[in-house]
């Protein structure tokens, strides 16, 4: 027969000492290897909370990016504990125009705080130039930290998302709406407001480009003194919150005078949020005409040099961190190899640490069967960890076989079989003994795509002749 040995023994601190154990991750955020999570996501429904961690464990990663868009949905108590215990350091992240954040949590009056596009799209953000909004927000941010032991905090997508808005038919741009026109204008003293739809308007961006350049700058200080205030203002995060670390964010794309082109469409200015903030860190996000390339190498971060050297000219030494897209298209998913490739190139260039969406969009998801990570016995019960989601259906043919000693030959036979997301709980005729590597009668196992979050049909089996092995503990 054919077999899959896979060896794996994982030490687990105490949840207890994890929770009171702020600092000791520190290093791993600002130069690990971590992956973003979102709880919410179809993946994680109707399992435990230690499978998912065992899981994010067994795939290697130093630090967890927790998506936060719903403290009910994405905030599960006791999770953060499981990480720690696991030795993995987590951040509370969440988006900084709480663009996905349901309604019902948003305060009354939060209409009032939105972004006004030329040409309206699908997405709802909030302003972040309002004051009300950023109290709002920092009672919020407040929340999320009480809720559990985070070791670091940071701010997703802090900018104007409009990509190539003036080379548009019509011309798209934000925000226009009469607040924020007002908030300009109070700013710098202007009596208007850049016109971006007619062009025989003598205020229209190209014929007043003072006026025009006047906006661009007071985009980037709305997104520096935003970040600014939700960290070091009255009531922010270093107030409430010292032991957390911060990472500010900013987006980059590979293109010629990216920093000078990103900044005007959409108000990036990674050197100007960091001067001002003063920063445990710095991350930049892959911005989408990257990610989205099926052919984008791992080393492409390098093409990101110029946004970290702004970075680097205002706080040298400052680590910088790179945020990549894995998945979020099933046509530029990449494989484990290139995630890895990715994080290792990323350090070469220069870059402290990485970071990528999402766990549960990884190629092995969606192109690999599962297999066995890790194998523990508890009397006649024997828990098995595997890399990703099992299919419940295909487990149930493991009843009738048999998990066999691989020195000794004898075996245990199978009598029932449960699922937890990516754990199998077996129970068998005889206890396991500890310390010994088991073989287990895996073939048949099947990945369950009904978790994923890009829906695609392909089953991923493991052949029938298979059998996975592991020390059990």
């Amino acid at each position: 027969m054919r077999a899959a040995i896979i060896l794996c023994a994982c030490a687990l601190g105490s949840a207890g000492q994890a929770a009171s154990a702020q600092g000791q991750f520190a290093d791993k955020l600002l130069h690990g290897r971590a992956v973003q999570v979102a709880l919410a996501s179809p993946y994680y429904q109707d399992r435990s909370l230690e499978g998912i961690a065992d899981e994010i464990a067994a795939a290697g990663f130093d630090a967890v990016h927790l998506v936060i868009t719903s403290e009910s949905a994405d905030l599960k108590p006791g999770f953060v504990d499981l990480l720690h215990a696991r030795g993995i350091g987590v951040w509370a992240t969440l988006f900084a125009t709480s663009v996905y954040t349901p309604t019902e949590d948003l305060p009354e009056g939060w209409e009032e705080w939105q972004v006004e596009f030329l040409v309206p799209q699908g997405y709802r953000h909030l302003s972040m130039a309002e004051p009300g909004y950023r109290e709002w927000l920092k009672g919020r941010i407040d929340r999320v930290l009480s809720a559990a032991a985070f070791d670091g905090f940071t701010l997703y997508e802090p900018f104007f998302p409009v990509w190539r808005g003036l080379e548009q038919d019509p011309v798209q741009y934000a925000d226009v709406s009469p607040a924020f026109q007002r908030r300009f204008m109070e700013a710098t003293g202007h009596d208007r407001f850049p016109n971006f739809a007619d062009p025989a308007d003598p205020d229209f961006y190209e014929t007043n480009p003072a006026l025009y350049r006047d906006l661009v700058d007071y985009r980037a200080e709305v997104i520096a003194s935003f970040f600014d205030e939700l960290v070091n203002g009255d009531g922010g995060v270093r107030e409430r919150r010292p032991e957390v670390l911060v990472s500010t964010w900013s987006v980059a794309a590979a293109m010629e005078d990216g920093l000078e082109i990103l900044r005007e469409w959409e108000g990036h200015d990674a050197a100007a949020v960091v001067e001002r903030v003063k920063p445990d860190m710095h991350t930049l996000q892959t911005h989408w005409p990257d990610w989205i390339r099926p052919e984008l190498p791992p080393d492409y971060a390098r093409a990101y040099l110029p946004y970290a050297e702004s970075v680097w000219a205002v706080a040298p030494g400052l680590p910088v961190s790179v945020q990549a897209d894995i998945g979020s298209l099933n046509t530029m998913r990449k494989s484990g190899h290139w995630a890895r490739d990715f994080h290792a190139a990323s350090l070469e260039a220069g870059f402290s640490a990485t970071t990528y969406y999402e766990f549960s969009l990884r190629w092995e998801v969606y192109r690999a069967a599962p297999e066995l990570v890790a194998a523990r016995a508890e009397g006649e019960r024997a828990f098995l960890t595997f890399d990703q989601c099992v299919g419940p259906a295909s487990a149930e043919a493991l009843v009738g076989r048999r998990v066999v000693d691989f020195e000794s030959g004898h075996g245990a036979l199978i009598r029932e079989v449960s699922v937890d997301g990516n754990r199998l709980v077996l129970v068998l005729d005889l206890p396991l003994e500890s310390g010994r590597i088991w073989s287990f009668p895996v073939g048949g196992l099947e990945d369950d795509p009904a978790r994923r979050f890009v829906p695609e049909d392909q089953v991923n089996r493991v052949p029938e002749d298979v059998w996975q092995w592991a020390r059990v503990e």
